[in-house]
């Protein structure tokens, strides 16, 4: 479990440390563009980034729920991941491309190791 645990917090801290860093960058065009479907879209990614950071802290400390709670979160980076793919794909991006399947593997694998421990 403290793989699930320990990968969920890392990525939650990395989406708050890439939205931030692309934000102060000036590398989020759709600001200007597509102000309000974008500003939506962060919203969202920041709520997965925090439900990753506290359900991945309550499975360390063993808290009850911590699981489904995860399965949540997982859920959503699933979603995140598949759906963020799609953006870089048309820009041909390929680096990102590649770090969101690997993404997606490490998630499928955590929702994996989640639904064994919730039986």
């Amino acid at each position: 479990m403290n793989f699930t645990a320990n990968y969920s917090i890392f990525i939650g801290i990395m989406i708050i440390t890439q939205w931030i860093f692309f934000i102060l960058t000036g590398n989020v065009p759709e600001l200007t563009t597509d102000f309000w479907e974008i500003i939506f879209h962060i919203i969202v990614e920041f709520l997965t980034a925090f439900m990753l950071l506290i359900t991945g802290w309550k499975i360390l400390k063993k808290s009850k729920n911590a699981i489904q709670g995860n399965l949540v979160a997982q859920g959503m980076l699933i979603y995140s991941a598949i759906n963020s793919s799609g953006y870089f794909f048309q820009l041909g991006q390929w680096v990102f491309i590649i770090m969101f399947l690997v993404i997606l593997v490490l998630s499928l694998v955590s929702l994996l190791k989640l639904l064994k421990m919730n039986n």
